[in-house]
């Protein structure tokens, strides 16, 4: 919904460049616009800054990191920065105008999950981008579905770098703050730490998740946690859900959402080479890492990304206290064996 502080703009001229023709979106620090570039004939998106937001030096420092990070990473899967500037003292920048849907609108038309296919291109395609970035230092930490335009030709392109962040440099979060959509945050982040491109990696799991399943993995207002500061992170395997998915990409996926860092892939480009066309028979990547047990391994369809270290030594003892108690059943009910004297035909005696 447009904003009123905005609604004066419909039809202006910015800079004598940029002519305002409608709104497209509100966003929690302004809103974008379809405007025309009447120097180089083109149509393109406007991102204006709230004035409430432009009067916070923090907020306008990221709104303008943005546009900078942005404009440096020039990729067919990346939404393109072209200009910047202020406009009544309030900070904008231009971007390339994506006329396609957002894979969110693609996934709430299609509950019953995207063909494998396509899913696979898509993701294959996040990788790509993701991984441009990554190489540059450059961390996005918002990624969701609504983040994420896709073409026709199944072309994703990412938008939205408002959170990000350069990796090795504190950037703009404050100390103890907490940034990004809850429930798309990666476990490290809910718990107080910082993410890195394995964050990234953590949120494209949550994409994937629900590009196969059609519903979000963490629905809003889902309780996270459980057990006092432990996440809640049980889900279901997709083949349990879908008899097309093959069980690698079980793996795959929950590789991509091991709670602990060091056990999901370490690169994007470790995912997309396991998201390739003979990937039903090759072994995961990245082997450096643990990998993660294969399904038709497990004893149920209900599986973990992980569970909390502080939980394996109570799991261990409940399970040895168990046997010890069935061995004891056992001795106390069952006929004894015991070896008596050799007779003379030789042997052993039942008691």
């Amino acid at each position: 919904m447009l904003t009123l502080e905005f609604s004066h703009l419909m039809g202006a001229i910015i800079d004598d460049t940029y002519e305002i023709q409608a709104h497209i979106a509100s966003g929690g620090m302004g809103d974008v616009f379809k405007a025309y570039d009447k120097v180089l004939h083109r149509t393109v998106a406007m991102k204006l800054m709230r004035s409430f937001c432009a009067k916070d030096p923090d907020l306008v420092k990221r709104f303008t990191r943005e546009a900078e990070v942005t404009s440096s990473l020039t990729h067919r899967n990346i939404v393109q920065v072209f200009d910047a500037g202020e406009h009544e003292q309030i900070p904008y920048f231009v971007m390339e105008y994506v006329d396609h849907p957002t894979l969110a609108s693609i996934i709430e038309v299609t509950p019953e999950g995207l063909p494998l296919d396509d899913i696979v291109v898509i993701t294959r395609g996040l990788c790509d981008g993701l991984d441009f970035a990554h190489q540059k230092g450059l961390i996005h930490r918002d990624l969701k579905p609504l983040n994420v335009f896709v073409t026709p030709e199944l072309r994703a392109i990412l938008a939205d770098f408002g959170l990000v962040r350069v990796l090795d440099q504190s950037g703009l979060t404050q100390t103890g703050s907490v940034v990004g959509t809850p429930s798309y945050m990666p476990p490290e982040v809910v718990d107080g730490g910082k993410a890195d491109n394995r964050g990234d990696i953590y949120q494209l799991g949550l994409i994937l998740y629900e590009m196969l399943l059609g519903k979000e993995l963490f629905p809003k207002g889902y309780l996270r946690f459980a057990d006092g500061d432990k996440l809640n992170h049980y889900f279901k395997a997709p083949s349990g859900e879908r008899e097309d998915i093959p069980r690698w990409v079980d793996r795959v996926l929950l590789k991509c959402l091991d709670i602990d860092p060091d056990l999901r892939y370490q690169s994007v480009a470790h995912l997309a080479n396991d998201l390739a066309p003979d990937a039903d028979t090759q072994e995961l990547a990245d082997t450096k890492t643990q990998p993660v047990p294969a399904a038709s391994q497990q004893s149920s369809l209900e599986e973990t990304a992980k569970f909390s270290s502080s939980k394996k030594p109570i799991i261990a003892a409940a399970v040895t206290f168990a046997l010890l108690a069935v061995f004891a059943i056992y001795w106390l009910v069952s006929p004894k064996l015991t070896i008596t004297k050799t007779t003379a035909q030789g042997g052993l005696g039942a008691a």
